[in-house]
């Protein structure tokens, strides 16, 4: 190779910087040898060969235009150049560049043809552009992946690269079935079963990947080489089934292919799970009993200390390395899990059993070809509530992808909670938070009542063990566990959140009154709600203690929703909301007509929730006892905000909007913790009083939580590495500002009040799909100068203007009524006649 070389080293093809030779010296990596400059005229001089490496030296040249001795870093050159066949691997070298003197190289190689591609199939433009699936033509970061989940079993659907970068890593290849755990508590994660459908298929080129959220499935797109020769367009479709919840699908096709043609095609399995928290022994048919090899244990002050057993059954289809596809058919696959936990199913492998059984009815082929219809039905179906955004495609797809994450996670058959990570992740271990109640919770209640009763059910369900929990700790009513798993004791990897994060104890009974305030139903609220409301104020009303200054009451040693301030006292809104639950555990008694506790509402009406002046003039609520700037420059999420939304807590206005502006500068962005958590609290409050402009500023930060260019999938923060991922607490609190916010729902004991505007961005009309109210489902659809309500299913309802005096309209069902929409904030009641 005819290579020379000024002041750098050569060893072999790579290059680093050196230190200038000695005077007349070429230094290089020859074997230690050190080539005397040759001398002569302009052109090769001289040429010093060593192996197979020839130097050629010239005393002067010029270097891609530049003057004679001037490197092309700009450093003047010592005078020569040296001919060499790669330019440009030294510009950064101290005194001279490489460059080219041996005429110009040879044409490069012509690039090889590009693989043949097909175009975006037009339905995925139509049904992205009506926000109802989102596709790529790249594939997300692993841990960007979408879900595929029917709220009995989730995982990610598809496979994506590796980890990297510190990114938290997907579930590819594994599944969860909800309430499976493993290990004990402060170690406890859901514990991963194999998915055997996650496959790639060996492609020329790829054509996209979809996922349509009203159908809910996963399918890729892309060119095959058949044996043949011909080239084919294959689908991957994958999807976790909606009616029969125990199913996993997978169907491989060539749509395209004749009718008796045929094409063989190989397949990758890129799953990166296992069975590692089982232990397998085999059951009927091929099926496996997976029993977990680490289960919670009650604490050991609990008086039940029977030792929890969960096995998984699992029976699936084998997926070949090759597979011949005949016409147009698809090749379907088939695997089902059950669990111990399934009723009936609590015996040693009653569970394989039931898995063995699935494969049984459904690994024909009359009945798989039934699979896809009866689930895309029953998604159809469940997608009957909902929220249409007309005007702005893309915000339609992150509504609907929002929710589809949602209920990816959580089922109205299968009472197991929701986790801030969702079913399909290891986020947050996936035991369940406050984050449930507050911000997934509400759209279930307007949306989705059925899920709603599943989620307060969890709860209901683990009552015990929260009242075990108070009587542990010196106190009587129920003590809630900051994280909870599959017994309801706490199982939090940090002790003092379990012990301190008392608020979680009024934010379940919070939604409790949401899910009675919608439902109107009075059996449940005597046979659930009383018994949260009574045991959760009773709690609060043995944890406080005078204030030392104005002898209110007050809670101390407590951690509020701004974790990273530690454990304080008198924090606002775990003070605030402790009077709540008291004052509605009051009027749960009073409607039910049983006795209340003596002390709950004199308590709830002196809690200690002071007004200081931050500033002259700047009157707000400090977040805790001692709380400055100083002390506190930044917040971790929203706190003391709140206290308007969701707890709906008069106040001042002027305390009201300091309040807003004061704590949301310091509780959004890489200065602080950045988590979209109570984000969406800002926005709704400030539509609250009136401030459209800021309301659409902050709404507008949760499009940096989201992988906008593939699937919308949420991340806790917008930078660095984004924390937990499949953030579905973000998707909760995004979607309340639609339901909660633009549309302004509440529902109080007076009945639902509307507030409608549009939301920002060029949004011309929304509609509510299916609202529940009293046993109802009502349709909500609004555009900048009309209301339109219409009662779907169940009896009339009436509805008034907000603030006047006159009759009420009657709300016929399935009668359409249209309400001008006058004024600044126009707003209306609805109401049982």
């Amino acid at each position: 190779a005819g290579l020379v070389v000024c002041g750098a080293t050569l060893t072999g093809a790579s290059f680093r910087r050196a230190h200038p030779p000695p005077p007349g010296h070429i230094s290089g990596a020859l074997g230690g040898v050190q080539i005397p400059r040759p001398s002569g005229p302009s052109g090769p001089s001289g040429a010093v060969n060593s192996g197979a490496l020839s130097v050629s030296v010239y005393p002067n040249c010029t270097v891609d235009g530049l003057p004679p001795n001037v490197c092309k870093c700009g450093k003047p050159g010592p005078g020569l150049c040296y001919n060499c066949t790669v330019c440009g691997t030294c510009d950064r070298c101290a005194h001279c560049s490489i460059c080219a003197q041996n005429g110009p190289p040879p044409p490069p190689s012509p690039p090889p043809p590009p693989p043949p591609t097909l175009p975006v199939p037009a339905e995925w433009i139509e049904r992205k552009a009506a926000g109802q699936l989102l596709y790529a033509v790249t594939a997300p970061h692993y841990g960007l992946t979408p879900s595929i989940g029917n709220g009995f079993i989730s995982g990610d659907a598809g496979c994506s690269p590796g980890p990297s970068n510190g990114f938290k890593d997907g579930s590819c290849g594994r599944i969860h079935i909800g309430g499976v755990f493993q290990g004990d508590a402060g170690s406890q994660k859901r514990a991963d079963v194999v998915n055997p459908f996650a496959v790639l298929v060996d492609s020329v080129s790829g054509v996209g990947t979809a996922l349509d959220l009203e159908r809910g499935f996963h399918v890729n797109r892309s060119v095959v080489r058949c044996d043949a020769g011909r080239l084919t367009e294959v689908t991957v479709t994958t999807y976790t089934h909606r009616l029969h919840r125990s199913l996993l699908v997978l169907e491989i096709a060539a749509p395209d292919l004749a009718h008796g043609a045929e094409c063989t095609v190989r397949l990758t399995n890129c799953s990166v799970g296992g069975n590692a928290d089982f232990t397998a022994t085999s059951g009927p048919n091929g099926s496996q009993t997976l029993t977990v090899t680490t289960m919670e244990k009650p604490p050991t002050w609990s008086a039940d200390q029977t030792p929890p057993h969960t096995a998984v059954g699992y029976a699936a289809e084998t997926v070949p390395p090759t597979l011949t596809l005949t016409g147009p058919t698809a090749s379907v696959f088939v695997a089902s899990y059950h669990t111990s936990l399934e009723p009936g199913l609590e015996g040693s492998g009653r569970a394989a059993g039931a898995a063995a059984g699935d494969l049984a009815l459904w690994a024909t082929d009359p009945a798989k070809a039934t699979l896809m219809p009866s689930h895309t039905a029953a998604q159809v179906e469940l997608w009957a509530g909902g929220i249409e955004i007309a005007g702005n495609s893309t915000i339609a797809g992150t509504v609907n992808s929002s929710l589809y994450y949602i209920l990816s996670a959580a089922r109205a058959d299968w009472p197991y909670g929701l986790s801030p990570g969702g079913l399909t992740r290891q986020d947050y271990e996936g035991h369940s938070f406050w984050d449930c109640e507050t911000w997934m919770f509400p759209n279930m209640v307007a949306l989705f009542p059925d899920i709603a009763a599943s989620l307060a059910e969890y709860r209901y369900a683990r009552l015990a063990a929260a009242r075990e929990r108070a009587v542990h700790h010196g106190l009587i009513g129920a003590m809630q566990p900051w994280e909870s798993a599959l017994l309801g004791f706490g199982v939090s990897s940090w002790a003092d959140a379990d012990e301190h994060e008392i608020h979680i104890t009024g934010d379940v009974p919070m939604a409790f009154r949401l899910y009675y305030r919608m439902s109107r139903n009075e059996t449940w609220l005597r046979e659930r709600g009383w018994e949260m409301a009574r045991d959760s104020a009773n709690f609060f009303a043995s944890r406080v203690v005078p204030d030392p200054k104005t002898g209110n009451w007050t809670l101390l040693e407590v951690i509020m929703p701004d974790e990273g301030a530690g454990i304080r006292n008198s924090s606002a809104y775990t003070n605030a909301i402790a009077a709540s639950t008291m004052r509605w555990a009051f009027a749960v008694a009073s409607t039910l007509g049983l006795p209340p506790a003596a002390n709950w509402t004199s308590i709830a009406d002196h809690m200690y929730l002071p007004i200081v002046e931050l500033a002259p003039g700047l009157r707000v609520h400090p977040e805790f006892e001692g709380y400055t700037t100083k002390v506190r420059p930044f917040i971790n999420q929203a706190d003391v905000a709140l206290m308007q939304y969701p707890l709906g807590l008069p106040m001042p206005l002027d305390v009201a909007v300091n309040d807003l502006v004061y704590y949301q500068a310091r509780s959004s962005g890489p200065g602080t913790a950045g988590f979209y958590t109570g984000d969406s609290a800002y926005s709704i409050a400030w539509l609250q009083l009136g401030n459209r402009s800021a309301a659409d500023r902050q709404f507008d930060v949760a499009f940096t939580h989201m992988d906008m260019g593939h699937f919308n999938v949420w991340k806790e923060k917008n930078f660095g590495t984004y924390g937990n991922l499949n953030f579905i607490t973000g998707a909760g609190g995004y979607l309340q500002n639609f339901v909660y916010g633009y549309a302004g729902l509440r529902y109080t004991d007076g009945g639902l009040r509307v507030q409608p505007v549009l939301p920002p961005h060029n949004i011309t009309s929304m509609k509510l799909r299916a609202v529940a109210f009293a046993g109802r489902r009502l349709s909500l659809e609004y555009d900048a100068a009309e209301l339109k309500v219409t009662v779907l299913v169940g009896g009339a309802l009436q509805i008034s203007a907000g603030g006047s005096s006159a009759p009420p309209v009657a709300l016929p069902t399935l009668v359409t009524t249209v309400l001008k929409l006058e004024g600044l904030h126009p707003s209306f009641v609805i109401t049982v006649p």
